[in-house]
């Protein structure tokens, strides 16, 4: 859980994934971000809690910029979680694709939390 103001700068939250070395430090495989301001603004209007779902994502996230060209792939028995991609870039700083990673992703106003 992560306390966030909603009149900061960037909304980006970005996702991680290192590999475990046991002799030498761990190394980036991978990360994406999402951008979370119409979550945070949805929340902040509504005072409810927002899940980022199929139906949102769908109805109101794929209708703005931030998130023209993501793709969450949600699958049909679970509408609550979704797949992101993950992305590196190479020596050419070129991005590639090194994976996914199921998310699931609520914002909750402080109230209820």
């Amino acid at each position: 859980m992560y306390q966030i103001q909603d009149d900061r700068k960037g909304y980006n939250y970005t996702v991680q994934m290192y590999d475990r070395d046991l002799f030498k430090s761990n190394d980036l495989i991978g990360e994406a971000q999402i951008n979370l301001k119409q979550m945070i603004d949805d929340c902040s209007l509504t005072k409810n809690c927002i899940q980022l779902n199929k139906k949102y994502y769908n109805d109101t996230l794929k209708k703005t910029q931030a998130f023209k060209n993501k793709n969450l792939q949600f699958t049909d028995d679970d509408e609550s979680r979704f797949w992101v991609e993950m992305n590196k870039k190479d020596k050419n700083n070129r991005l590639s694709k090194t994976g996914i990673v199921k998310m699931q992703i609520d914002v909750v106003p402080l109230e209820m939390a």
